[in-house]
């Protein structure tokens, strides 16, 4: 049993940790599934994704999370906002943008890069595709507190500048710590499992062996 060809190779299927893989029946050689590559059929090609938890506290070296608050400008407005950071790098900022009226009506919604600098606390974000006729946003210059949780920022459109002021609703940090890689299995939040690294175990491979 599971064993394959005139060399009797030995292979067994896996989806897991260890490789995501069915078998050759003519040879026994690894089969990878989709988006899945390497010799043992663990390396993701598919498109980029993190695993993130929803944590109360901040961390002056991640800027990722939910930032809220408001915008105004010499004319038109006044607007909210809600600024969604993902990026799996502290250095290197990809996000969501949504821009809306006071009463809560949405004008906007784009997709937002740029960089963060660790040490001046500072950021900038250029929108990834689209913007508003209303409020074309050609790019965000701001800052973070010393504790990570307000901001401010002063936005470009069409040659003026709008003021920008946000705190930041709940913080994000990956879910698998200490270096471990996410395997998603679903589009809900919780639908992934942690790979741990070697000296480490646990859901979330937080136990040192």
């Amino acid at each position: 049993e599971n064993h394959y060809g005139e060399a009797c190779n030995f292979c067994l299927e896996s989806d897991d940790c260890t490789g995501h893989y069915t078998c050759n029946f003519s040879d026994g050689s690894k089969i990878c599934m989709s988006n899945w590559n390497g010799t043992d059929c663990n390396i993701w090609t598919g498109q980029a994704y993190t695993c993130l938890h929803f944590t109360g506290s901040t961390k002056t070296d991640d800027v990722r999370g939910l930032w809220d608050g408001t915008i105004t400008c010499p004319s038109g407005g006044p607007f909210v906002f809600t600024l969604g950071l993902l990026s799996p790098r502290a250095t290197r900022v990809e996000g969501y943008f949504q821009l809306m009226y006071l009463n809560g009506t949405n004008i906007t919604s784009f997709g937002v890069n740029g960089t963060y600098s660790l040490s001046r606390m500072s950021f900038t974000l250029i929108p990834v595709y689209g913007s508003s006729i209303i409020l074309p946003i050609n790019g965000i210059i701001g800052q973070i507190d010393d504790d990570a949780d307000n901001m401010s920022a002063e936005i470009y459109s069409r040659g003026s500048r709008c003021k920008l002021d946000g705190s930041r609703r709940t913080a994000f940090i990956d879910a698998c710590q200490n270096n471990a890689s996410c395997v998603r299995t679903g589009e809900n939040i919780d639908d992934f499992y942690c790979c741990c690294e070697p000296g480490f175990k646990g859901e979330r491979c937080q136990i040192e062996i």
